[in-house]
């Protein structure tokens, strides 16, 4: 059996959601730009529950307890790594410990009688093996007037993305140990990373996720998704 996303974070010890050293107002407006793109205004965010699936180290999770007044988050996150630094990370910023709870439980056993005003599965769903599984456990996570939001990808940047994978890891098959091979990498992906404006996180976070980061053989494209909850939802790309 192929290693899941789960398992390969767990055996490397990591978390890849941490964000680039920015300007911590940057990075409010870039989080605040994406979900007014969504036809989410942050009014939304405040005095609402959510939950939110796989939020790795916090990094886009604080905005919400910080700034947009969230009332509660709920947080499952099976990853042991991403647990600690999100514990860290609340507390450095001196969040109120009654604003937010955090699970060690996947989506897969996430289990609650509750039902949320917005639901967030950001970064990883397309690349899950069981992602149909997975939309119908969000979407039984709802009431009538929840929003859900989930990240998806396209036909063509699925084969670029692929290509991409094949080329940079037949580049490092030689090279031994994990961190060598990102380390390898970085020095051929940081003038191209680097150069992209908004990048929001680190070249070595990019190469972990999109190099070396189990995926799919097939993904949870836009057009995918919108024909599984076309008929639950309003559909917002």
């Amino acid at each position: 059996m192929s290693e899941t996303i789960l398992e390969y974070y767990r055996k490397q010890g990591i978390s890849t959601e941490h964000g680039v050293d920015e300007d911590w107002d940057k990075h409010i407006k870039r989080r605040k730009k994406l979900y007014r793109q969504l036809g989410i205004p942050v009014l939304a965010i405040k005095g609402s529950s959510i939950l939110e699936i796989g939020p790795g180290g916090g990094h886009n999770t604080l905005p919400m307890l910080t700034e947009w007044e969230a009332a509660h988050v709920d947080l499952a996150e099976p990853n042991e790594t991403a647990r600690k630094e999100l514990e860290e990370k609340f507390q450095n910023n001196c969040v109120p410990k009654d604003k937010y709870t955090i699970y060690s439980d996947a989506l897969e056993e996430y289990q609650t009688s509750l039902k949320y005003d917005i639901v967030i599965a950001e970064g990883f769903l397309h690349a899950q093996k069981n992602w149909r599984k997975c939309l119908h456990t969000l979407s039984g996570l709802t009431h009538e007037n929840s929003i859900v939001i989930v990240t998806c990808t396209d036909e063509i940047s699925v084969y670029v993305e692929k290509m991409k994978r094949a080329v940079l890891r037949f580049l490092v098959k030689d090279v031994e140990g994990h961190k060598d091979k990102i380390e390898a990498l970085k020095h051929i992906m940081e003038p191209q990373l680097g150069s992209l404006r908004g990048m929001s996180r680190s070249v070595e976070d990019w190469i972990e996720d999109q190099i070396f980061m189990p995926h799919a053989e097939e993904y949870m494209t836009i057009g995918k998704a919108i024909e599984y909850y076309e008929n639950d939802f309003d559909v917002l790309v």
